[in-house]
């Protein structure tokens, strides 16, 4: 709990918190989560200690926080607003992508890389005000499909470690390893993920296997 602390010290740090009612309620909030979070994997707890203290600032610091809850609950990642401008756009369109793009470089700098269910359960407990057993209810149960998401897109890292450390002949050892992680987390993928293994089939001569 200690260190868990130190982390959420250097966060709202990094936030520039220091509204003796905003770190109380980030310290109120931290001790609900303590019992949802014992024995969860180091980075799921990091993450909840990320989260936690930026939607405390968006939901309670008005002004003060530099992005509003809305754009957190919807954020996917900052590429979209770092596209070129459309060179056509009206001024009003222009000046909603400048306070997008404003707002992604602040998650950016902030490490807040997109909302998954699990940070959109512990902003809705924040949202709420108190925990109840429903609301903590909703909390482990995003918690524990965030852990098997994970444990599931590791197996996508499983074999590209595979595929990396291997010299020898075992191109069907490795196409294994990527047709699990495939059948397991392929929802889970990204864009590029998908690209490279779909490179890595094709450079095999097994397109017939990613194709489908």
């Amino acid at each position: 709990v200690g260190e868990a602390r130190n982390v959420l010290s250097e966060n709202a740090v990094k936030l520039n918190i220091n509204n003796i009612r905003l770190l109380k309620k980030i310290g109120l909030f931290a001790s609900v989560l303590d019992g949802a979070l014992k024995d969860a994997h180091p980075r799921v707890i990091q993450q909840a200690h990320s989260t936690l203290p930026l939607a405390v600032y968006a939901v309670y610091g008005g002004d003060r926080c530099k992005v509003d809850i809305d754009f957190i609950l919807n954020y996917q990642g900052s590429l979209l607003s770092y596209m070129p401008d459309n060179p056509n756009a009206s001024a009003e369109e222009a000046e909603s992508k400048r306070v997008e793009r404003e707002k992604s470089v602040y998650l950016d700098e902030y490490g807040f890389g997109k909302c998954d269910e699990f940070d959109v359960a512990i902003v809705d407990l924040i949202k709420k005000g108190y925990a109840d057993e429903g609301s903590l209810g909703l909390l482990v149960e995003a918690l524990e499909k965030k852990i098997k998401h994970d444990a599931d897109i590791a197996l996508l890292g499983q074999a590209w470690d595979l595929f990396h450390s291997s010299f020898g002949d075992n191109e069907e050892e490795v196409l294994d390893a990527f047709e699990q992680a495939i059948s397991k987390a392929l929802q889970y993928f990204t864009v590029n993920d998908l690209d490279f293994v779909a490179s890595i089939y094709c450079d095999l001569g097994r397109e017939d296997l990613i194709n489908s």
